[in-house]
Formats: structure tokens, C-alpha cells, sequence
């Protein structure tokens, strides 16, 4: 969104808030109490460098209703998703 002058907040807030309403979730895209605990901290201000957010060496914590998600290595030939699947 931001190659084609969109900035980085607006990306944020489309990619969160905005659609969650869309798909009427309403306890989705937020950070307020009360709300799904789905949540991505990364290593610097996404505002001044939005790649934190796409490239996952700077993710530092990935939630997911309000769980710890860890990475799963992915294996020559095998998807990520075979290999979760697997354990």
C-alpha cells in the first residue's frame, strides 16, 4: 500500500481496524480491552519504516487470541504448513 503513496498508519489502520469492520468482527483489529488478542511487536517504528511490519526478522512477538505463535522452520521440500500440521 505504501509503493502507491498510501502512508504507513493508514496501511496499518486499513490492514486492522478497517478490515475487521468490513468483515464485521468487531471484537478484531484493535487494541482495546475487551478485544481478540491478535497482535504483531516488532523491532522499530513501522510509522517511519513499514518494513518491521513485512519482513518477519523484525517481528519479535506474533499473538494470536492472545498465544504466543512461534515460527516454524521450514524444511527443504516441506511447506510451513506440513510441518505444523505434522507436530
Amino acid at each position: 500500500m505504501v509503493e502507491v503513496g498510501i502512508s504507513p498508519m493508514d496501511a496499518i489502520t486499513i490492514s486492522t481496524a478497517n478490515a475487521a469492520d468490513l468483515m464485521r468482527l468487531e471484537k478484531t483489529g484493535r487494541i482495546r480491552e475487551g478485544a481478540v488478542a491478535d497482535l504483531l511487536a516488532v523491532d522499530g517504528n513501522p510509522l517511519e519504516d513499514i518494513e518491521a511490519v513485512a519482513n518477519s526478522a523484525h517481528h519479535r512477538l506474533v499473538l494470536k487470541r492472545g498465544r504466543p505463535v512461534t515460527r516454524v522452520p521450514v524444511a527443504e521440500g516441506r511447506s510451513a504448513a506440513a510441518l505444523a500440521a505434522a507436530q
